[in-house]
């Protein structure tokens, strides 16, 4: 004899997801080499990603972003080259088996002074 246990799986919607931050910055703008503090208390999702916008290859949309462990307060980035720079946010979250993503994107453009 064996015992039939039937069991259900059932879709779900992703979870809420929010890219939402602040920083540390007065007019989005730091002097060179010192600190930019990302404040993530706000964001959710599943999986979160800044791309720190130094270069194509840390730019949302052509370059790789760098995951960020849930439960995640804050960051530091250092930006040492005058410049504007566009750091950017992901928050990602799958639901229905991975049918479903819910994704939201932030970004905020940061001007890199000389330091004084």
């Amino acid at each position: 004899a064996f015992l039939l246990i039937p069991c259900a799986c059932n879709k779900e919607e992703p979870a809420d997801t929010s890219a939402a931050f602040t920083t540390n910055l007065k007019n989005n703008t730091v002097q060179a080499g010192n600190p930019v503090t990302i404040y993530l208390q706000d964001a959710t999702g599943e999986f979160l990603t800044y791309f720190a916008g130094k270069d194509s290859s840390e730019s949302y949309g052509t370059g790789y972003g760098t995951p960020l462990e849930l439960g995640t307060d804050s960051l530091n980035l250092f930006y040492f080259n005058e410049g504007s720079y566009t750091f950017t946010l992901v928050a990602l979250s799958y639901g229905d088996w991975g049918e479903t993503v819910s994704k939201d994107v932030q970004s905020l453009d940061i001007t890199v002074v000389p330091e004084e």
